[in-house]
């Protein structure tokens, strides 16, 4: 709220504030804000705010006749967003009413918004609360905090040793198919078109064409899961080489990686995100042995497999159609998976 409003005052929580957990300005003029918490933050129906605001009728008539201009309600329920019928708009009709009523501007700030305003808060506000920090900004505060208890610093570690070493194996290309290890993924790598045959559901996005499709799934606007089809030997695996090369290149960072002479990928992302690359053929293999007590991986070693069947992850399926939530490509890359985590999780196809 320091970084919302001017002059704020903080009361303590759990005593009587007479309808005022907050106040920004003195005197007249005044904005009062008012905290209702739900330990369910799920959707609610707007009567439940109507009655917490009801609630509060006889604080607002005194804290008006004391000079509040503006009262706004905060809380962390979800509000439903259907046009017309949902609780935020209810609520805010209901709360145009009372403005009338009580000849004060009144407001609501629901979950959604309080997280937005925290998404855009100085970086020096999210490291006071560490705990509530998840995602990229999660992982931004554990790679920069120098106050890190040891489970953190080991998690620190584990996590910057596993890109780095990653960054090194997969710097250079290596043709499957004749099972050679050429020169350098970055030098080599030229993207290319492809072709969306379909959309995911509740998505406008059109059948088109893509010039470039490594650019294309770094970007943040594309569906965060997408599946790439082609046919053997069109560059699946280089493809989702060539884009987890991008985001290892942001996680160490461009400028470390340059001045130890890495050849870095052409493109680049500012999304901070640890990627993880699976390689079918050695999960196929993998899970046909998966009644035995060992499995080979691709150096030749033998390494413990566990003894109960493991369930094939969703949406492993290359060349299958997954329903109509997927968008799909052909593409001279060929086949392969990437797989994009994001909050909201739509799965997509392209060949």
């Amino acid at each position: 709220m320091l970084d919302r409003f001017a002059d704020v005052s903080v009361f303590p929580v759990g005593e009587k504030d007479g309808g005022r957990d907050m106040v920004s300005g003195t005197g007249e003029n005044r904005t009062i804000l008012q905290v209702k918490f739900s330990g369910d933050r799920r959707k609610k129906r707007a009567t439940w705010i109507k009655q917490q605001i009801n609630g509060e009728a006889a604080n607002i008539e005194r804290l008006v006749r004391e000079g509040c201009t503006r009262y706004i309600l905060m809380t962390n329920v979800e509000g439903g967003a259907a046009p017309g019928s949902g609780s935020r708009d209810e609520v805010e009709k209901e709360l145009t009413a009372l403005s009338k009523k009580y000849r004060v501007q009144m407001s609501c700030v629901w979950s959604s918004d309080l997280d937005a305003w925290v998404d855009n808060a100085p970086w020096e506000i999210k490291l006071a609360y560490v705990d509530m920090l998840a995602g990229t900004d999660a992982l931004f505060a554990l790679l920069t905090s120098m106050n890190l208890e040891d489970g953190e610093r080991r998690e620190k570690d584990i996590l910057v040793t596993y890109v780095a070493t990653h960054w090194s194996r997969d710097k250079r290309l290596k043709f499957r198919q004749i099972d050679l290890v050429s020169d350098l993924l970055s030098d080599l790598f030229v993207d290319v078109t492809a072709h969306r045959t379909s959309a995911p559901r509740g998505t406008t996005m059109s059948l088109r064409d893509v010039e470039h499709v490594a650019d294309h799934l770094l970007d943040k606007a594309t569906p965060p899961l997408t599946l790439v089809e082609g046919v053997p030997g069109q560059g699946k695996s280089t493809l989702a080489q060539y884009v987890c090369q991008v985001y290892r290149a942001a996680f160490i960072g461009r400028e470390e990686l340059e001045a130890n002479n890495e050849v870095l990928p052409g493109s680049s992302t500012e999304e901070l995100r640890v990627p993880f690359r699976i390689d079918l053929a050695d999960y196929a293999e993998a899970a046909r042995s998966n009644n035995t007590s060992t499995a080979t991986t691709p150096t030749g070693h033998a390494r413990p497999r566990p003894s109960r069947p493991r369930r094939r992850p969703e949406g492993l399926d290359v060349g299958k159609d997954s329903g109509p939530d997927t968008h799909r490509h052909r593409s001279g890359v060929g086949a392969g998976m990437v797989r994009r985590g994001r909050s909201r999780r739509r799965r997509g196809r392209w060949r």
